[in-house]
């Protein structure tokens, strides 16, 4: 079954982000020239699945311009049922994070257009054999500001656990956790607080080294870091290996390759590819407007 004969028109959704996938349910319509021809269920998971299948047969450039064919095709099909004439790309809740996920989905190790050949097959073998909920994370990651959780948590303020994955929330005084389900990056912007840098890793900050083991200390930082640590272990199930990644280091472009809400030499950002989506489904609405006066 090839999805891009299909139109597809979301029913479910849930969020935020990690929950799309796990939780999403799908009503595919396939629409012919003149009539409804058919109606199916579908798991939304297939989208990264099919993808990974088509690795080893399909150039990655390809790829990406299937899956980018693919969100077209959904949310003009939701335009058309919903009837807009607005310009923007006005999406319900269940659907405003399926452009992100479609984007961070083209912008992934499996994609890549210059991705090193055996990542490309790890990744691969990876997604086809864990299920929707550990996939996720490997397509769109998880990223926390640590030093906003822990001084918000000391407040009694409630506490925003992730930040969009872009540099734009990346600031020089924070420590950031990212994760994807199998390794956690700890980036250290170059004013961080050096004694809340102490009270999480024992060390000073210029001791830090790219791979270490994260140990327990006598103070509140240190056992509410361990305690977020363990449960996205527990989560993930898998020990999660820590890295540490400083601002000005090289380790810096690995942690920036995680960006996928920023432009990069093969992709669009995520503004840009949303006013690329609206602009192209605005021009096919347009047209099929003006074929219905003729």
């Amino acid at each position: 079954m090839n999805l891009m004969t299909y139109h597809f028109c979301l029913t479910t959704y849930k969020s935020p982000i990690h929950e799309i996938f796990k939780q999403g349910t799908v009503y595919a319509l396939f629409i012919s020239k003149f009539s409804l021809v058919s109606l199916a269920y579908n798991n939304i998971d297939i989208l990264y699945l099919e993808a990974a299948d088509e690795i080893p047969a399909s150039p990655s450039l390809q790829l990406r311009e299937r899956t980018t064919e693919l969100c077209f095709n959904i949310l003009h099909s939701y335009r058309q049922v919903s009837g807009s004439f607005s310009k923007d790309l006005l999406l319900p809740e269940r659907l405003k994070l399926l452009p992100l996920y479609i984007l961070a989905l083209s912008k992934s190790l499996g994609l890549q257009a210059f991705g090193w050949l055996d990542g490309k097959s790890y990744w691969r073998s990876r997604v086809s054999s864990i299920s929707v909920a550990l996939a996720v994370p490997l397509v769109y990651p998880r990223m926390m500001a640590i030093h906003r959780l822990l001084s918000q948590e000391a407040d009694g303020t409630p506490s925003t656990p992730t930040i969009p994955l872009s540099t734009e929330f990346i600031t020089e005084d924070g420590i950031f956790l990212l994760e994807n389900g199998e390794d956690a990056v700890i980036y250290v912007g170059e004013k961080v607080d050096v004694c809340l840098f102490q009270q999480l890793f024992g060390m000073h900050f210029n001791d830090a080294s790219n791979q270490f083991v994260l140990q327990q200390y006598e103070n509140p930082s240190s056992r509410k870091f361990n305690d977020l640590i363990n449960g996205i272990r527990r989560l993930r199930c898998c020990y999660l290996c820590l890295h540490f990644y400083k601002k000005g280091d090289p380790s810096e472009v690995l942690f920036q390759s995680y960006m996928v809400e920023d432009k990069n030499a093969e992709s669009l950002s995520y503004v840009e590819f949303l006013r690329h989506i609206g602009s192209k489904i605005n021009s096919k609405l347009s047209k099929e407007r003006r074929v219905l006066q003729i």
